[in-house]
């Protein structure tokens, strides 16, 4: 969806059908997707869906800590505890590793890849590979200790 006036259509559509069935879990997820570009509007669609129907609001969710040109940390650290509280694993996902990299909390980032390595090994086993962002090495200073993320290219050190 990179043309704004099918953007603008698509987010009609959505309002209208929110507006004609609030209570319709898939609706209110869909629309909490695609309306975090409407101002204000989309953050308090994402915030009813994520209380009232928690396991429709994660790509909702997702979306308001990756999509927003202006990123708002307060507002993105919320919806990331909301995520892991909904889907736990949502903890080890990139975008988590890089708000806490954002935030200036590197030894956070760091303790969060070691829990996540522990849970899910280093490389490939991790729900989101690219998360390694924290430990970005590309193999240098590792010796023969690193794995590599097949999808990404990513290596992280691995202890």
């Amino acid at each position: 969806m990179n043309q704004p006036e099918t953007n603008d259509e698509a987010v009609k559509l959505f309002r209208q059908s929110y507006r004609d069935a609030p209570a319709d879990p898939d609706v209110a997820g869909l629309y909490g997707a695609v309306a975090v570009d409407s101002a204000n509007e989309g953050f308090g669609i994402i915030d009813g869906v994520a209380q009232r129907f928690p396991t429709y609001a994660i790509v909702a969710l997702n979306n308001a800590v990756t999509g927003p040109e202006v990123r708002d940390g307060a507002r993105n650290k919320k919806y990331i505890a909301r995520l892991s509280e909904i889907l736990p694993e949502k903890a080890c996902s990139s975008s988590h590793i890089h708000e806490l990299l954002m935030d200036g909390s590197i030894e956070d980032a760091r303790t969060r890849v070691d829990q996540c390595v522990a849970l899910f090994g280093a490389g490939d086993a991790w729900p989101d590979c690219s998360m390694s962002k924290a430990r970005r090495t590309r193999g240098r200073g590792c010796g023969p200790t690193w794995r590599g993320c097949s999808r990404t290219g990513i290596r992280v050190c691995a202890r």
